[in-house]
């Protein structure tokens, strides 16, 4: 009689590698259009596009925040990906019109992150893109003027204006 003794060796999982990505940009609906940094977008929506790379080659998602300009971040994405294989993963983006800033990070299906990268080296506060879309279907909304150029600080100050305005037009009647 022979016996054959099995030994199982079970090996701690070795911790997963955070993704990883590069080559971030902002681009039109078309996928192929690229929208400078600070532009104005005649489209509902703009695409983020960046390359993402996995050590471990697990499948990632891209996540986006946006964020009116000047505004702050909450560190909650808005917008995010299904899972995928690495490489470059392309994400609709549709906040409504106004000047927006955002900021990415890539996630894998183990939930490691990777670190959040804002776009454009600008200051952190400064205009990424202006949405100056069409209106949407049954809507009346006509174009929204402005341009990455007023930041909040500007939208504040008017806004503070026409309060004030209103408050003395009360006051004188």
């Amino acid at each position: 009689m022979r016996v054959v003794i099995v030994a199982l060796l079970l090996l701690p999982r070795q911790p997963s590698i955070a993704p990883v990505g590069m080559g971030e940009g902002q681009f039109m609906l078309d996928t192929v259009t690229p929208i400078p940094l600070g532009a104005t977008t005649p489209e509902a929506a703009f695409v983020v596009q960046v390359t993402v790379t996995d050590a471990d080659l697990d499948p990632v998602s891209l996540e986006v925040e946006v964020t009116l300009a000047a505004g702050a971040y909450t560190g909650v994405p808005n917008f995010v990906s299904p899972l995928q294989p690495g490489g470059v993963i392309s994400l609709t983006v549709g906040p409504g019109d106004f000047g927006w800033m955002w900021r990415w990070r890539a996630v894998d299906s183990n939930g490691d992150a990777s670190p959040w990268s804002e776009f454009g080296g600008n200051p952190s506060t400064a205009c990424d893109v202006f949405i100056n879309g069409p209106a949407l279907p049954g809507s009346s909304k006509g174009p929204t003027k402005g341009h990455c150029g007023l930041t909040g600080f500007e939208v504040v100050f008017g806004l503070g204006i026409v309060a004030l305005w209103r408050r003395r037009r009360r006051t004188l009647n």
